[in-house]
């Protein structure tokens, strides 16, 4: 279940967030890691998505966006190809 919301297992999920977490904002938390993972998994509306996550759609993709762009400019460092 946890792999069908948020696409990797909840290991690297963790791993990656370690990676990342000093370089968001600091008011930037797993919650929203976990958002912008289950955004770009299951690309529902953000009608579905918001009320998954329990807020508002300006709420949502606030905090959505702020991670979105790092794990972006990240993503060399996370993904290892031959795995």
């Amino acid at each position: 279940d946890f792999r069908a919301l948020f696409g990797p297992s909840h290991e690297v999920c963790y791993d990656a967030w370690m990676c990342i977490k000093n370089r968001v904002p600091q008011e930037v938390t797993a919650k929203h890691y976990m958002w912008a993972l289950m955004f770009l998994k299951v690309y529902g509306t953000e009608a579905v998505l918001c009320a998954l996550a329990g807020v508002t759609n300006k709420t949502f993709r606030k905090w959505v966006w702020k991670v979105i762009p790092i794990l972006a400019d990240f993503y060399p460092e996370l993904i290892r190809w031959e795995n």
